[in-house]
């Protein structure tokens, strides 16, 4: 934080001094109790024992009348701890802890509670990293771009991309974790439209792109750009697939057509599929 009147601003730990302060004495508290548990006060009388006395381990000690006794700790160091604990709660909440692990000192949760409290702290982080990107880092990016390109160090920009617009793309863990919103909310989405689909329901997923909807999908879960195929082998692939299907299927008809070409009178056309096909059957 920083005032319009300050040359300089406060961090976290400026803030949260007091509370590390506090942290640091109840642990010096903590260490005397274990101290004196460990090491506890012995009980003797002024004339009951020689000295000087002796408390190592195998040690001897000599008394007369009454041997002596331990002073019995009484005091209560699980009231320490839960005091330590608060304070080192409020230490993380100075430092954001709870918003980046939204799943601190959280047990016994289902899977659903899970993936709500994450999607809460993601939502909480929305505005923040989004003003950090569109008001500070994506103006210091195209600055450093149009700098190094007048230059001349940057590798010479491919025609097909010379006169566009380009955007950028941020693959840190946040910027991802941010973007799997997304991906939740057409994982919702269809897991609240699929008993249609077993009705035979099926007018809904027209309205979504798979293949668009498949490759965002996959960039916000952070899979490598470098596994996905280019648009283009994917087309190729996809034609190479329809040509054999079509191929295939004008195989199955003109084998259909040479059965009944066969068991009827009429001949079928030399050089056709059908008339290689009655061939083939012989």
């Amino acid at each position: 934080d920083k005032d319009s009147l300050e040359d300089y601003g406060r961090s976290p730990t400026m803030k949260k001094l007091p509370d590390i302060r506090m942290a640091n004495e109840l642990k010096r508290i903590r260490i005397k109790g274990w101290d004196k548990m460990v090491d506890p006060t012995m009980l003797v009388k002024d004339d009951g024992s020689v000295w000087p006395l002796t408390t190592k381990p195998g040690g001897v000690v000599f008394y007369r009348d009454e041997k002596p006794e331990w002073w019995e700790f009484k005091g209560n160091l699980s009231e320490i701890n839960n005091a330590i604990n608060e304070t080192k709660e409020e230490v993380q909440k100075g430092y954001f802890v709870d918003m980046f692990d939204p799943l601190i000192d959280r047990k016994n949760m289902t899977a659903t509670e899970i993936m709500a409290r994450v999607e809460q702290k993601l939502r909480f982080l929305t505005p923040i990293i989004g003003r950090l990107q569109s008001g500070l880092f994506n103006p210091m990016i195209q600055r450093v771009i149009g700098i190094l390109s007048r230059q001349g160090k940057l590798a010479e920009m491919p025609q097909e991309l010379s006169e566009k617009e380009f955007s950028i793309m941020y693959l840190g863990r946040l910027a991802l974790a941010l973007r799997t919103i997304e991906v939740e909310g057409l994982a919702k989405t269809l897991a609240e439209w699929a008993p249609l689909a077993d009705m035979n329901v099926l007018e809904w997923l027209d309205h979504i792109d798979i293949p668009t909807a498949f490759r965002d999908s996959a960039r916000n879960n952070g899979v490598p750009a470098t596994w996905l195929r280019s648009l283009d082998d994917v087309k190729q692939i996809q034609d190479d697939r329809a040509a054999k299907e079509a191929e295939q299927a004008q195989l199955a008809a003109a084998e259909q057509a040479a059965k009944a070409a066969k068991l009827g009178s009429t001949k079928p056309e030399e050089g056709s599929p059908t008339a290689e096909a009655v061939e083939n059957l012989g």
